[in-house]
């Protein structure tokens, strides 16, 4: 039996979904969200960085605020929208059961604002903070659920390796009458006809990397000029602060919203499958994603956890360990739950194009062969 590889870049698209985005309506993104959000005002942005940067400017200017408080776990892209406003940060612990920002540990002034992630499927409460003088983010940018009824904004991503990913884009939720001016304050551009251009074949190229012999060349020629050139770091960017979704990402998003609902069953299976048999491995604890999931990721805590990770890759079993970069900023401070986190979380995608029940029991395999190789004398 063969691994089913998948690389870190999640898609879900077909070649033919990336053959016909480019001529049916971007009409159809919009009617999707209008009932998906039960007509809930929605405002597109160039990206979900963009989206808190403009919820950010429109409180500031508005609302008198200063302080916006984030979780210690979080990616350095939610960071970069707070400094540009100008707004102070003040970073709270993280919570082990949702990666999110500990509620508990939450030091509250009168108009500030706090950044709720739902991290990996996983989902903070923030009905604890509902009726406060506060405002609430809602961070959805790696979960691809509903939005909380208790959010004043809820914000999407749909950039590359999201739950939907679909080039560039992302989108706020005005959770309150209140904020509906944010629509007529963000006045935002759409890009040109080049830039559409431009995204569409870089996601097309994104797209090829999903594929098992493509990915595996990817990395063999990134690695040959490594070695001979030094590390080549290409990226094209733009401040994007004032412009809006390409049209060509609606489409794409929207093919594949269209497969939601089929994706997330087939998620679920393969995620109850791993968490049964999980049960036999009494070091590892898992972090179970709620019903409303949709199971992309299984987010696991484990002992040793760099030498599992290294034992699997050589199995040709894809991990992941997020934002080990942030721990220079917050690691001035003592964080232990993120401290925890940062040392222990252990994550496998869970991909349904590519995964199969035995490439599940195939990864089960190799833990349990690591455990009695590897890891048996690094357990404790």
């Amino acid at each position: 039996m063969k691994l089913h590889i998948y690389p870190a870049s999640r898609c879900y698209h077909s070649l033919s979904d990336l053959f016909i985005a480019p001529f049916i309506s971007s009409r159809n993104f919009d009617r999707f969200f209008e009932k998906w959000l039960d007509k809930k005002p929605y405002l597109c942005t160039y990206r979900a960085r963009n989206a808190i940067y403009q919820i950010l400017v429109y409180l500031k200017r508005n609302f008198n605020v200063t302080r916006v408080l984030i979780p210690a776990y979080i990616c350095k892209e939610a960071m970069t929208p707070v400094k540009m406003s100008g707004l102070d940060i003040v970073i709270v612990d993280s919570n082990l059961e949702t990666l999110g920002i500990d509620l508990k540990k939450i030091d509250l002034r009168p108009n500030d604002v706090v950044i709720c992630p739902n991290l990996f499927g996983l989902k903070t409460d923030i009905k604890r903070l509902y009726g406060k003088k506060i405002f609430i983010i809602e961070d959805n940018a790696s979960s691809f659920i509903k939005p909380s009824p208790y959010a004043d904004f809820t914000i999407y991503s749909f950039g590359k390796g999201k739950e939907i990913s679909s080039s560039e884009g992302g989108l706020i939720v005005i959770g309150k009458k209140k904020f509906e001016s944010l629509l007529e304050e963000s006045k935002l551009f759409h890009p040109g006809i080049k830039f559409e251009i431009l995204r569409y074949f870089e996601y097309f190229l994104w797209k090829l990397k999903t594929y098992r012999i493509i990915y595996f060349l990817g990395k063999k020629i990134k690695s040959r000029i490594s070695k001979s050139k030094g590390e080549v770091i290409v990226e094209r960017e733009i401040e994007g602060r004032n412009f809006s979704i390409c049209r060509i990402s609606k489409n794409l998003t929207y093919l594949q919203l269209k497969k939601i609902e089929e994706l997330r069953q087939e998620s679920k299976k393969l995620v109850e499958l791993f968490i049964k048999q999980l049960k036999k491995f009494n070091d590892i604890s898992i972090l179970a994603p709620p019903e409303n999931s949709n199971c992309f990721y299984l987010n696991l805590f484990i002992e040793n956890r760099d030498s599992l990770k290294c034992f699997l890759e050589k199995k040709h079993i894809f991990t992941s360990i997020y934002w080990s970069y942030l721990s220079d900023i917050v690691n001035k401070k003592c964080y232990r739950n993120f401290s925890y986190i940062l040392n222990h979380i252990l994550q496998i995608l869970i991909n349904p194009n590519y995964m199969k029940k035995e490439d599940v029991y195939y990864i089960l395999e190799n833990i349990s062969e690591w455990k009695e190789s590897v890891g048996r004398n690094l357990w404790k």
